[in-house]
């Protein structure tokens, strides 16, 4: 599970980049320390409202998806290829 949490605090990152934010800038519209990005990063663990909280300041929505094969292949943009 931890390691998910590294691939969402990721991708919530380079979304930010995306968008011309740095991590300290992510973290001041978060209204967070930048320390609680890096530390997250390194210890692979985050509340779940910080993290809500920094998707949300990327225009990024937290979601769950069923666990399936499918489901993966639809996230991937696979579903229809040969």
């Amino acid at each position: 599970m931890k390691k998910d949490i590294s691939k969402l605090l990721d991708q919530i990152i380079e979304t930010g980049k995306k968008k011309g934010l740095d991590q300290k800038a992510l973290a001041k519209k978060a209204q967070i320390n930048v320390s609680s990005i890096s530390r997250a990063k390194k210890s692979n663990d985050i509340k779940f409202s910080t993290l809500q909280s920094l998707a949300q300041c990327v225009g990024l929505t937290l979601s769950l998806v069923p666990d399936s094969s499918i489901a993966e292949e639809v996230l991937k943009g696979s579903l229809f290829d040969d």
